[in-house]
């Protein structure tokens, strides 16, 4: 087993049981693939990397006494609970998980004296996040998050590769080929990195079929094919501002944004930059972009874990009055049934935003008389959604009820969300707050 970048001058070569980019799909329902005749996960694949890490760190200075996971803000509860099944494969004690642009605005906090609104923009390799935050030294409140489930490095790269390909068939008239000419995605890469600092960049392809194929790449070509990727990333920019209000008057106006902080490997395109630029109106702030979220955990790490006696006097100065305030990713409800009895409806509980820990009961009451069981699920969804065809189902189970209920009798349903990422969920025959009755409890893990 190879892992890192010895493991990425496999990929593009036609050789079987390399994986890359696997963050992008965990916690999907059915998505494993067979390798030596055992069936492999998302988060087994996650698990062997977060295990190499352990392993590297450990090997130059010992033990780690704290661990903290970073993700990214706009993943759902099952993937979230997937990288903690990871992390517990892999044999890891987490202490604490914190969002990705949340760890960035801790590190720039220790690089900049902080007063205002600011705008985290954290473009990675698999995932896109923006959040809007408020700080005042290293006291920092969640606004609000938004981001593309799907947008990262692997598209932009994808974008290059579709680049290159054109201009190949142009030459040749042959279907470019990676495997044939031995095009990888290190190639790729490199060729991105020098365009971030290049205006203009040469591919020599050497095809079986065709030998040298020379190609020239410019930065205004390249910029031009990621274009739609770049609008993606600034409309989820728009809509962080709107803090999930539909009025206008309530939304941060672009001018009350201090300084816009850039975080993740893609962040060093020159058009990721210019596009907030012309966004805000000033330059972002980019400051060890592939660094600074791994940075802003340990900060993180040192803070809860009340490090003192083990920091250097530097260390302990960063962490000193850290304070930060979370809020909920997503929105989360349950189905119920309309009063005219006419269909059914999603009912939000915990909003996106809700600071957190957060917990909320909501009380319903059966439909008929002598019902002996309720069905309950509950639901997930990026914007407050009343249509159930619009929300994902992430758990579905059924109530038990006694026997001789009138219709109307409550039935108290408590969503409960951690600053870990943990939901916990109960439905609960009887009114909120009353004691005995039939409960359900929902485990929502992955396999439970």
């Amino acid at each position: 087993m190879i892992v890192g970048t010895e493991a990425k001058k496999f990929l593009g070569t036609g050789i079987p049981n390399v994986f890359a980019e696997f963050k992008r799909v965990i916690g999907e329902p059915g998505k494993s693939w067979q390798v030596g005749g055992k069936e492999i996960t998302p988060a087994d694949l996650s698990a062997l990397l977060l295990k190499k890490v352990v392993q590297d760190y450990a090997a130059q200075f010992g033990q780690p006494d704290s661990i903290v996971i970073s993700w990214p803000a706009n993943f759902r509860n099952e993937q979230r609970e997937a990288t903690k099944a990871a992390a517990a494969k892999a044999g890891l004690k987490v202490e604490y998980y914190i969002e990705e642009p949340v760890a960035a605005a801790l590190f720039y906090s220790t690089q900049n004296s902080l007063n205002g609104k600011y705008l985290v923009y954290d473009f990675g390799g698999g995932t896109f996040d923006v959040t809007l935050l408020e700080a005042h030294g290293k006291e920092i409140t969640i606004l609000y998050h938004e981001g593309v489930q799907q947008l990262g490095g692997k598209d932009l790269d994808d974008a290059l590769n579709k680049l290159i390909g054109d201009k190949f068939t142009t030459k040749t008239g042959d279907v470019f080929d990676p495997v044939d000419c031995n095009f990888t995605k290190l190639d790729t890469e490199s060729a991105k990195h020098t365009l971030s600092t290049r205006d203009k960049t040469a591919v020599r392809l050497v095809s079986a079929k065709h030998g040298m194929v020379a190609i020239e790449l410019t930065r205004e070509e390249f910029e031009s094919a990621i274009s739609s990727l770049i609008s993606q990333a600034e409309m989820a920019c728009e809509n962080v501002l709107k803090c999930g209000q539909t009025d206008p008057s309530k939304y941060v106006k672009k001018s009350e944004v201090v300084e816009v902080f850039m975080a993740g490997g893609t962040s060093r395109v020159p058009a990721t930059q210019k596009s907030m630029e012309r966004l805000f109106g000033k330059p972002p702030k980019v400051i060890e972009p592939d660094a600074a979220i791994a940075l802003g955990a340990s900060v993180y790490s040192a803070f809860k874990t009340s490090a003192g006696g083990v920091l250097n006097p530097l260390q302990q100065q960063a962490v000193n009055d850290v304070e930060v305030d979370l809020i909920a990713p997503h929105f989360f409800g349950t189905s119920v049934l309309e009063d005219d009895h006419s269909g059914m409806y999603n009912d939000t509980i915990i909003r996106k935003g809700n600071k957190l820990p957060c917990k909320e009961s909501r009380q319903y009451g059966i439909v008929r008389d002598n019902q002996d069981n309720v069905n309950c699920d509950v639901t997930q969804s990026a914007i407050e959604e009343r249509n159930t065809e619009y929300v994902t189902k992430i758990w579905e189970g059924n109530l038990p009820l006694p026997a001789g209920l009138s219709a109307g009798h409550p039935i108290c349903v408590t969503f409960a969300y951690d600053i870990n990422g943990t939901m916990n969920v109960s439905f609960k025959e009887g009114e909120c707050g009353a004691r005995g009755g039939k409960e359900v409890t929902v485990d929502l893990r992955p396999g439970h």
